[in-house]
């Protein structure tokens, strides 16, 4: 008993291995390139913003009701220059993955199918009724399907 408890302690959890492993490496891809791979949705269009020079999709600040915070680049000097940032420092973080980037990249090794049911079965996947991806509007794009995966996943201890 003993040997097993210490097992479990420094496994760190008791459920499926592969879908513990899969979550982790999804979490730590948004957390790695967070900042340099997606693109902020309300800077999406304006071409005095930094480039993303490879772009996995693109990321919006929300509420903690999960509605999008509206800002623009003319916003966002104001605010700053205001010092109002109360809004900007509540906010979260989703980010809307293109397909390609989720299948390729977050699940490399992993089914990228599995990976999706277990995002959707923990409530980390925003979608669809019929589908594991959600259709958006994106910065000089037309409605596009992508995964959208929601705060949520930086709580969860899995």
């Amino acid at each position: 008993r003993t040997c097993f408890d210490a097992w479990l302690r420094a496994r760190g959890h008791a459920g499926d291995g592969i879908q513990a492993r899969a979550f982790r490496q999804v979490r730590a891809e948004l957390e790695k390139g967070g900042d340099s791979l997606y693109t902020w949705t309300h800077r999406g269009m304006d071409d005095h913003r930094p480039n993303t020079a490879v772009r996995a999709g693109f990321k919006r600040m929300v509420d903690e009701t999960g509605k999008p915070v509206k800002l623009d680049a003319a916003t966002d000097f104001i605010a700053g220059k205001a010092g109002q940032w109360r809004e900007r420092t509540d906010a979260m973080v989703e980010f809307l993955v293109f397909k390609e980037y989720f299948i390729d990249v977050l699940c490399k090794g992993h089914d990228p199918l599995m990976v999706a049911k277990m995002l959707k079965a923990r409530g980390h996947l925003k979608h669809e009724d019929d589908r594991l991806t959600n259709k958006v509007r994106l910065p000089g794009m037309p409605p596009t399907a992508v995964f959208h995966i929601l705060p949520s996943i930086f709580e969860d201890d899995m």
